[in-house]
C-alpha cells in the first residue's frame, strides 16, 4: 500500500530546498548589485571642448557611486598631448606626459568628480597616435582600501573626424576675416596717408576710390573734398578713380553714381 503521507513529505521538503536556493540566489544577486552601485569607476575618454570646438580633452571621471581612492594610472608611449594641428601632417611636436593626473596619480576622487586635460586637436592627435588606438589601465581603491578591478578605457578620436573637419572649415573662416580685417587695416592707412600728402585733385580722387571700396575712412568722411575744385576738375579726378577701379574692381564702376 502507497504510503501518500511520506511522498507528500517528500516532495514538501524538496519545494522547500528548491525556494531556499532560489531565495539564496536572489539575495546573491541583489547583494552584488547593491555592492556595484555603491563602488567606484574611473574611466577615461575623449570629448570635445565647448569653448573651442577644434580642441579635444582627455577627461579623467569618477562614474562610480562611491569615492575612488589612490588612483593611478598606466599609460602606452603613444598617448601624448600639445597635440596640436588641424591637419594629419602638422608639424607640430606632441609632448609626453611629464606631470598631472596621469604621472602623479590622483588622491581622492569623488562620485562624478572629473579631471580634464587638454589633449590638442585632430590632426595632430591623430599624428602622435600613428593612428592607433590608446589604451589606458586605470587603478583604484575603495573606501576601505581594498584594490577594486583594473579599468581599461580605450581611447580612439576617429569617430570626431566629422567634427574635427567642421572645425577646420570654421577656422579657415575665422582666419579669413582675420586676415581680411588685418588688409582693411593696411588699405585704411595707406588711403589716410593718400588723402593727406596729395594734392588737392588726388586727395579726392583717393577719397572717392575709398568709398567705393566701403573702407571706413575718417577724412573722407569729414571732408568735403569738393571744396575748392571746379565741376572739370572733380569730373578728372572721378575719370581716374574709374580708371583704377575698373582695373582692379570694375563691378564697383558699373554705374556713375558721384563721390
Amino acid at each position: 500500500m502507497t504510503d501518500w503521507t511520506t511522498i507528500a513529505n517528500i516532495l514538501m521538503a524538496v519545494a522547500t530546498c528548491i525556494m531556499a536556493w532560489a531565495t539564496w540566489r536572489m539575495a546573491r544577486a541583489t547583494n552584488k548589485t547593491l555592492e556595484a552601485q555603491w563602488k567606484p569607476y574611473v574611466t577615461v575618454y575623449p570629448q570635445l571642448r565647448n569653448d573651442a570646438s577644434r580642441v579635444l580633452q582627455i577627461v579623467i571621471e569618477n562614474i562610480g557611486s562611491a569615492p575612488a581612492y589612490d588612483v593611478k594610472f598606466k599609460i602606452p608611449h603613444n598617448l601624448l598631448y600639445h597635440a596640436w594641428g588641424i591637419p594629419q601632417d602638422s608639424k607640430t611636436k606632441a609632448k609626453a606626459f611629464t606631470s598631472g593626473p596621469f604621472i602623479t596619480g590622483i588622491p581622492y576622487l569623488p562620485p562624478r568628480g572629473k579631471r580634464i586635460i587638454d589633449w590638442g586637436q585632430y590632426g595632430g592627435i591623430l599624428k602622435s597616435l600613428q593612428e592607433q588606438q590608446a589604451e589606458v589601465t586605470t587603478i583604484f581603491s575603495n573606501a576601505y582600501g581594498d584594490k577594486e578591478p583594473p579599468a581599461k578605457s580605450i581611447l580612439d578620436i576617429k569617430d570626431f573626424k566629422t567634427n574635427a573637419a567642421a572645425s577646420s572649415l570654421e577656422y579657415r573662416k575665422t582666419d579669413a576675416i582675420e586676415k581680411t580685417s588685418k588688409t582693411i587695416g593696411t588699405l585704411c592707412s595707406i588711403f589716410e596717408k593718400k588723402l593727406k600728402t596729395q594734392s588737392h585733385n588726388d586727395a579726392y580722387m583717393w577719397a572717392y576710390i575709398a568709398t567705393k571700396l566701403g573702407l571706413p575712412i575718417e577724412l573722407a568722411e569729414q571732408q568735403n573734398w569738393q571744396d575748392g575744385l571746379s565741376e572739370e576738375q572733380r569730373e578728372a579726378a572721378i575719370a581716374s578713380a574709374h580708371t583704377i577701379l575698373k582695373r582692379f574692381r570694375p563691378e564697383l564702376v558699373k554705374d556713375d553714381e558721384e563721390f
